[in-house]
């Protein structure tokens, strides 16, 4: 029987060219993703409905919510103020749920016997709702989607109703976000509203 002896590491010369003469990448195109991860647009490769449905589960906690106007200026939504506060919770049953609110809102004279401008005021900085969910991952980053499906709604004209978002995974120095982008019809004078959470860890 013939033993083969196992060369020292040392001696094995080492080839740090990993170009090799064969790869052809003649048709490829420098940058190609650059401006996606510039805005830090998810370029994950496309997915079944369940494996990016994964991808939602958990908590969020709010981060800022974004309104672009059409002669390109950006402000904060109004209903919540400059500080905002709240969640966003997918569950793995298909469940959703979603609350968020002005912290600086003013608080009622009576707790029990709001008045009705005091009621109004609570109400327009407070957003709540929850029913099924679905995702959709579309065939590329730009275009998938989850679509909201109301059912618990403090506005008996908003139960029933499909909210469509745009959704994006991004990475930043705290964690995974996800920016979520309103489908039109969008609120007057705005033409882009982007809502921004952030994954809670723990």
């Amino acid at each position: 029987m013939t033993v083969k002896r196992k060369l020292p590491q040392e001696s094995i010369p080492f080839d740090d060219d990993t170009l090799r003469p064969h790869y052809d990448f003649s048709g490829g195109i420098r940058g190609k993703h650059a401006a996606q991860y510039a805005r830090g647009t998810n370029t994950m490769p496309p997915m079944t409905n369940e494996e990016a449905a994964c991808f939602f589960h958990g908590a969020w906690r709010f981060v800022s919510s974004v309104q672009t106007l059409a002669d390109g200026s950006t402000r904060p939504n109004p209903g919540y103020g400059l500080h905002g506060v709240g969640n966003i919770i997918y569950t793995p049953q298909g469940r959703m749920m979603v609350f968020i609110m002005d912290p600086n809102r003013a608080p009622w004279a009576f707790d029990a016997h709001p008045t009705e401008p005091e009621l109004r005021e609570a109400t327009k900085g407070f957003l709540a709702y929850g029913g099924r969910y679905e995702v959709h991952p579309g065939e590329n980053a730009a275009e998938g989607y989850v679509l909201h499906h109301v059912d618990l709604e403090p506005s008996p004209n908003r139960v029933g109703k499909t909210l469509q978002r745009f959704y994006t995974f991004a990475e930043s120095e705290n964690g995974t976000r996800l920016i979520l982008r309103a489908a039109p019809p969008l609120p007057a004078g705005v033409v882009e509203y982007a809502i921004t959470w952030e994954r809670i860890l723990e």
